[in-house]
């Protein structure tokens, strides 16, 4: 049997690693529109104490720029609808405390589908 204790069997001394993890809340949000909304949510955004929102059906295009959407120090990961709909489009807020990027997709994949990563470090 392993001693797990003693580095799961192999020789040398254990170091005791703290891990501390964090909650963190995420806001979801299907806004049917976002376009007349732009100052309560960024209002929202502001008040919340969530560090995530996600939000569905924006309406956004190209001609709302990020920074009318978010406050400075939150990225934005947006998916615009391109073929003149108003309808869908989402995108991904994260506070300064957390990064966000895109991510490949592998192999074949609906249009309809984003890929990101979400990454939250800390070093205690």
């Amino acid at each position: 049997m392993m001693n797990l204790l003693n580095g799961f069997g192999f020789g040398g001394q254990q170091k005791n690693l703290s891990i501390k993890y964090k909650e963190f809340n995420i806001f979801y949000q299907n806004t049917r529109g976002l376009r007349s909304k732009l100052m309560l949510f960024r209002t929202s955004i502001e008040t919340s104490s969530a560090e995530i929102f996600a939000v569905t059906e924006t309406g956004c295009n190209e001609s709302i720029h990020d920074s009318e959407i978010v406050p400075q120090g939150y990225t934005i990961l947006r998916w615009d609808r391109a073929d003149g709909r108003k309808q869908g489009g989402a995108f991904l807020v994260a506070s300064h405390q957390f990064e966000l990027r895109r991510a490949e997709s592998p192999g074949n994949f609906n249009v309809d589908n984003c890929v990101f990563e979400l990454v939250g470090a800390g070093v205690f």
